[in-house]
């Protein structure tokens, strides 16, 4: 088992207390994401001989296990009580009696996590995707003594329940003492990086008198090997797996508590069971995905049916709706009537065109014919008071040659005739040698005016 971290955030706060008699692994500033060994150490002495019996204790287990063991080896027993031999012999000859420390250690190697802790410094596995506490030590009153004969038994604990993103806490108590266990929780599982969760244990431990140290590790990830399957069993199993075959046993009756009698003609009678099947992992997933598949087919064939009775349904003409008329004679209609239109509207305006024309005509005819009467009258008139003689005259001086053909106001026309003498007894005697009249031409001022000629349409 092989673990990635990312950058630990070491916590070491004096507080009010004159010297810091904590001392943390990795240093302040020196963590990095290839440390595997996390201690803190909380001193206790006068003269702040605290701060030396920490520093010596940390000092040497992380010595002893740096030189004595090979990157990611397992911590066996042997290991960590050798380890805390030397801590002991290398307190004893730094401090005198009196002088002391607690310990808490966390170790990440191929069999899982090792915590370790003695007196009342605490480790605390955190797993924000549940929000849950998933280990906390335990604290005791006892600490690593100097000139002690009986030294303490530290506490061992494998953690092999560890999953990415998985948060360890390995701390003073007086980190952790004014805050609950719910707190601790929230502050680790906020939505936040590293950075401000450690700055928001520092502010919450500003009006804490003694010495807060402590380390905060998350886990990126972690892979198993498959050497890891030849370990010994975890200390602490997994619930999830061991709890129900524990609660199965444990409603079943002991081995003493069966009924006596011959176990041979039990188990002569009891009809033979055919063993379990084995199934590995993929035929799991093949046994979980085939009522997928099935379950996706069925709904795709579902909503095929679906589309195609609703597409048929669209289609198909309601009995209340008329047909539609097809595009192509909808586009011949259109001009047709159209058309039709525009000839009905000419053939009216020529016949209201020829009405008007004729009308007009003839009015026209008849205003010119009244006129030209009537500037013939108004001629005529004026010829014959010009021409013709007095009354006087025609009794005493008659003269066929003084007389001249006048034509008559109701003998207007193109062809001029013969005018009638004045005196018909003079006009029927030829011996006087009197010529008959003749046809005059018209003068320029009078005689007949031609008739213009209008047009008819």
């Amino acid at each position: 088992m092989k673990f990635d971290i990312l950058l630990p955030q070491v916590i070491s706060e004096q507080g009010k207390q004159p010297v810091q008699q904590d001392y943390v692994w990795p240093q302040n500033g020196k963590a990095s994401i290839h440390d595997r060994l996390f201690i803190v150490a909380d001193g206790m002495g006068k003269d702040g001989l605290g701060a030396t019996a920490s520093q010596v204790v940390t000092k040497a287990v992380t010595e002893y296990l740096f030189t004595n063991t090979c990157p990611d080896e397992p911590l066996t027993n042997d290991l960590l009580r050798m380890a805390l031999v030397t801590a002991y012999e290398r307190l004893a000859e730094a401090c005198p009696d009196g002088v002391g420390t607690s310990l808490a250690m966390l170790y990440m190697h191929r069999h899982g996590c090792s915590a370790v802790h003695i007196g009342d410094c605490r480790i605390y596995q955190i797993r924000p995707s549940s929000m849950a506490l998933v280990y906390k030590s335990t604290d005791d009153f006892k600490a690593m003594m100097a000139q002690s004969k009986n030294p303490v038994a530290p506490e061992v604990k494998l953690l092999t329940n560890v999953r990415p993103g998985d948060y360890f806490l390995v701390c003073t108590k007086s980190l952790t003492a004014h805050l609950t266990d719910a707190q601790v929780v929230s502050i680790v599982c906020g939505e936040r990086d590293d950075a401000r969760k450690r700055q928001l244990f520092v502010n919450r431990s500003l009006q804490v008198e003694d010495n807060h140290s402590g380390v905060l590790v998350q886990v990126s990830g972690v892979m198993i090997e498959t050497t890891d399957h030849v370990a010994p069993a975890p200390a602490t199993p997994a619930p999830a797996r061991v709890d129900a075959p524990a609660n199965q046993r444990r409603n079943q009756p002991a081995a003493n508590d069966r009924p006596a009698g011959n176990r041979t003609d039990r188990l002569a009678n009891q009809p033979k069971q055919p063993a379990p099947p084995h199934y590995d992992d993929d035929d799991d997933e093949k046994k979980g995905g085939f009522p997928i598949v099935a379950v996706s087919a069925l709904a795709i064939v579902l909503i095929g049916c679906l589309l195609w009775w609703w597409m048929t349904r669209s289609s198909a003409p309601s009995a209340y709706e008329e047909p539609d008329v097809p595009a192509t004679e909808q586009k011949d209609s259109v001009p047709q009537k159209d058309t039709m239109k525009i000839v009905d509207t000419k053939s009216e305006v020529k016949r209201d065109t020829a009405r008007i024309q004729r009308s007009t005509a003839s009015d026209y005819k008849q205003k010119a014919d009244s006129l030209l009467n009537a500037v013939s009258a108004g001629e005529n008139a004026q010829q014959g008071s010009e021409t013709q003689p007095s009354v006087a005259d025609h009794s005493t001086l008659p003269s066929a040659t003084d007389h001249t053909t006048q034509p008559s106001s109701a003998d207007h026309s193109t062809q001029p005739s013969t005018a009638a003498p004045a005196n018909p007894s003079q006009g029927a005697n030829p011996s006087q040698g009197h010529a008959p009249a003749t046809q005059q031409p018209a003068s320029p001022n009078g005689g007949v005016t031609p008739r213009p000629v209008i047009p008819e349409e």
